[in-house]
């Protein structure tokens, strides 16, 4: 089958671009043809053409609208497959944008972090979710927000969930002496390290995650002796200004450690590679992420790895965490209200989540619990698992599509 991909660059450091990059490389090896359109590839960063695949980029403004019918003309897939938001993609199933669209199926994931006041999805989105041919929700709670609003049977009869993976050869338990020479070299020997990695968005909820780790590490039980190791970009334009909160907080050089070279690097876009990443998760001694996700890639990663998980009870986090996989931090009063959908984006419960904290670092018996749980669930899902139930779905999907023949479209 002739699959053309399109999501961010599969060389950049997001979350789309690693599902993409999976996808890509796993389905060519399983001997389809593959092709690539990369979004928001940066000027400063290797643009990867992987042996025996066509990749094009797009300007970054566009989400491949200016360029996906010239690219369906030269490629002819039999499918597009995309990973994106659904207002990024909303032109394909605008037949007066996307010329092109009766010449392929279109199998998307939906992604699915909050609804809005009135629950299931946004009304500008049930559209464009009805006229994806193969509908994949990364989770059971996105599959239950589209069943919410789509009442077209045929939609609803084809809806189904496929998890991400993670890289079980990369994201695993380290070499217990080698964390204990790197944990030297950083000064942490004596210390509990609490772990964060995302991006530095304005939905993550950051400035609550600071607020609660000032409450949590200046308890007398905890002072100097736990430490927060934010990975991100301090000055990512979509989010916070991370130095200011700081130092709102008083929290520069107290409690708080991370990578010079990426917080203050000039671009979200520059991170650490695969193994470096892997690496410190494997020096932490716990993850939090409090904010509700699409999926939340980090948190497989750092369940893979071994690490206990402290999580807020919303969303993806909420089911990758439950049944004991993961310390769930309750939802507290106060809701914001993001986009001009009013997608409602809940703050983690301040006191609850304070508790959470005193509760993974005081009670090794309870770490190792959700830790181990997490750990055997976070390993089934690996990249092979995920491209098995994609692969079942174009297997599917391959003989009872009639296409039309295939001609040029002028543009």
């Amino acid at each position: 089958m002739r699959i053309l991909c399109m999501s961010d660059a599969i060389g950049i450091p997001t979350g789309f671009a690693r599902v993409i990059r999976e996808l890509c490389f796993g389905l060519q090896k399983r001997g389809h043809e593959i092709g690539h359109i990369g979004w928001f590839q940066h000027s400063d960063l290797p643009q990867q053409q992987p042996q025996g695949m066509r990749c094009w980029y797009t300007n970054n403004q566009h989400y491949g609208a200016d360029i996906l019918d010239s690219v369906v003309n030269k490629f002819q897939p039999d499918v597009l497959l995309t990973i994106g938001d659904m207002w990024h993609l909303s032109y394909i199933a605008d037949p007066n944008l996307c010329r092109t669209r009766r010449f392929f199926q279109w199998a998307s994931y939906l992604s699915v972090d909050g609804e809005p006041v009135c629950g299931g999805l946004p009304p500008a989105i049930r559209p464009i979710v009805e006229d994806i041919d193969i509908p994949v929700a990364y989770t059971d709670y996105a599959e239950n927000a589209v069943l919410k609003s789509i009442f077209d049977q045929e939609t609803r009869n084809r809806i189904r969930t496929i998890y991400h993976g993670v890289d079980t050869n990369v994201f695993k338990p380290g070499d217990k002496k080698k964390r204990q020479e790197i944990r030297a070299q950083y000064g942490l020997t004596d210390k509990f390290v609490f772990l964060t990695v995302c991006r530095n968005q304005s939905r993550k909820n950051i400035p609550e995650l600071l607020r609660i780790w000032k409450k949590f590490s200046e308890l007398p039980e905890i002072k100097d002796r736990a430490i927060l190791w934010p990975h991100m970009y301090f000055d990512d334009p979509m989010g916070w200004k991370i130095d200011d909160l700081l130092q709102v907080l008083d929290l520069k050089n107290h409690s708080i450690m991370y990578f010079d070279q990426v917080a203050h690097s000039g671009s979200e876009m520059f991170l650490l590679p695969d193994d470096k990443l892997a690496e410190l998760y494997q020096i932490a001694d716990a993850f939090v992420l409090l904010s509700g996700e699409g999926f939340g890639l980090p948190t497989f990663e750092a369940m893979a790895t071994g690490l206990p998980c402290i999580l807020l009870d919303h969303s993806a986090s909420a089911e990758l965490g439950a049944a004991g996989r993961a310390e769930l931090v309750p939802v507290g009063g106060s809701l914001t209200w993001t986009g001009v959908h009013l997608t409602q984006r809940p703050v983690p419960d301040f006191d609850a989540a304070v508790k959470s904290f005193i509760k993974v670092f005081s009670n090794k018996s309870y770490r190792d619990s959700i830790a181990k749980a997490g750990h055997e669930f976070a390993c089934q899902y690996t990249w092979e698992r995920v491209l098995d139930e994609w692969g079942a779905i174009f297997l599917e999907h391959e003989i009872p599509f009639v296409k039309q023949k295939k001609l040029e479209v002028v543009i």
